[in-house]
């Protein structure tokens, strides 16, 4: 992939938006494309071990991640009075050179999707865009897009290249597998 390229992201979590900042980094034009018209907060907690926080620390959002997150320091096991049985040092306490943090999966979204707001600009997000299938030219691709809610289709958008992050039920990766 030499050069800047059109790049169109199916999916606005957690793995489409990192992507679209990463992509925007290395100087590709993005655009992401959110089957949902108001992200909100919803999901489980998990943890964000030192290899990928070193990447979100590199897009810039290491004061965001410290705000939203608990910094994870151990992995204890306990026995149902207390007791500690094992335990093991995380993040910067075992040494990494990043921290390893607990976060609720939308908050760290959200902390994600203002980011690709304020380094793409809110014009390169499409919410409300719910990917349907795509055609591929010899030179480009076109990815169509409905309304969730109506069904109605939604306006369609060319590309160079069409990256699929649209969640486990990916209508995308289901295109590309049968």
């Amino acid at each position: 992939m030499s050069g800047s390229k059109r790049v169109l992201i199916a999916g606005g979590g957690i793995s489409g938006l990192t992507a679209a900042l990463c992509l925007h980094r290395a100087g590709h034009q993005v655009q992401v494309f959110e089957s949902v018209a108001e992200p909100r907060e919803l999901g489980v907690g998990l943890n964000l071990l030192p290899h990928s926080v070193r990447i979100l620390h590199d897009l810039g959002l290491a004061d965001q991640l410290a705000a939203a997150a608990v910094q994870t320091s151990a992995l204890r096991f306990c026995s149902e009075s207390g007791v500690t049985i094992w335990e093991e040092p995380r993040g910067e306490a075992a040494g990494n050179p990043w921290p390893q943090y607990s976060i609720h999966r939308g908050r760290l979204q959200m902390v994600l999707l203002d980011a690709v707001k304020r380094t793409l600009g809110s014009e390169a997000l499409f919410l409300g865009h719910h990917f349907s299938h795509y055609t591929e030219q010899s030179d480009h691709v076109e990815a169509h897009f409905t309304d969730r809610k109506s069904g109605r289709p939604r306006k369609s958008f060319t590309g160079d290249v069409l990256v699929g992050a649209d969640g486990l039920h990916s209508v995308l990766r289901k295109l590309l597998v049968t």
